[in-house]
């Protein structure tokens, strides 16, 4: 600043009249040079311009003031980590589920003001590669069939980036077994000849079935509605039918009974 009274110009004070934080200022101004310098961080999400009032008096008994504005314009910078809001999510749904659906959309926040675009990946948790994610909005979408009875819980890492910072969240994706199908046999009857004089335990047959849901396990069983003791068995693991007791053909010439297939108990 400059002042017309004579010998006045050496003996100009300068401060920070207003416009800055009295108690814990942002700004501190040489009062003899009048160079303004920054005394703390500024934080770009909290303040975006600054206008400080700047005095400059001559210590004259009589003292004048003069005062001009300062513009500050606090520029940002990407300092702050975009996140996942909120951080964990979790869903269930069935073993049935569409290959291609929507499971959830994640959404990611930034609290820096002029941030990018928020772009999302799977960062771990899906090393059979049965989930994709849309970079741009979010959106989790099965990329392959499930079975619960092979894996029943997926754990995804979710990476949001703004472009140069990032951070983690987690997806968790429970499945659900569902047991829509029955198991159907491979033969719906059998007939089978057997010797009076067979040994005990020896093997008539192996009765097969499926089952359209994923992995699950056929239990066999027969069902005899006759009053007599029946002289046959089944595995019920494998199905194998054996003699369980001595025939006798002037008895009974024979015998007809139901085997049974189940898969959590719904039976065929």
């Amino acid at each position: 600043a400059t002042d017309e009274d004579c010998g006045d110009t050496d003996v100009i004070s300068y401060d920070i009249f207003s416009g800055d934080n009295k108690t814990t200022p942002y700004f501190e101004i040489d009062s003899v040079s009048g160079v303004l310098v920054l005394n703390r961080n500024i934080d770009r999400e909290s303040f975006s311009s600054f206008v400080l009032s700047i005095s400059a008096c001559d210590s004259q008994p009589v003292e004048r003031c003069g005062y001009t504005a300062v513009v500050v314009v606090v520029t940002n910078e990407n300092d702050i980590h975009p996140v996942l809001s909120p951080s964990t999510v979790s869903v269930s749904i069935d073993e049935t589920f569409s290959v291609g659906s929507v499971v959830t959309t994640v959404s990611g926040r930034d609290s820096d003001v002029f941030h990018g675009n928020l772009l999302y990946s799977i960062d771990s948790g899906n090393v059979d590669g049965k989930w994709k994610i849309n970079a741009q909005s979010g959106a989790i979408a099965s990329e392959g069939a499930l079975c619960a009875a092979l894996k029943d819980t997926y754990t995804l890492g979710i990476r949001v980036s703004d472009g140069s910072l990032s951070s983690l969240g987690v997806v968790t994706i429970t499945v659900l077994n569902v047991n829509d199908h029955s198991p159907l046999f491979t033969n719906t009857s059998i007939a089978l000849t057997v010797a009076e004089n067979e040994s005990v335990s020896t093997e008539l047959a192996t009765i097969t079935a499926t089952d359209a849901d994923c992995e699950d396990v056929i239990t066999f069983g027969i069902t005899d509605e006759s009053s007599s003791p029946l002289p046959f068995a089944i595995d019920v693991d494998t199905g194998v039918i054996t003699l369980s007791g001595q025939l006798n053909y002037e008895a009974t010439k024979s015998y007809t009974f139901i085997v049974t297939a189940s898969d959590d108990n719904t039976p065929a």
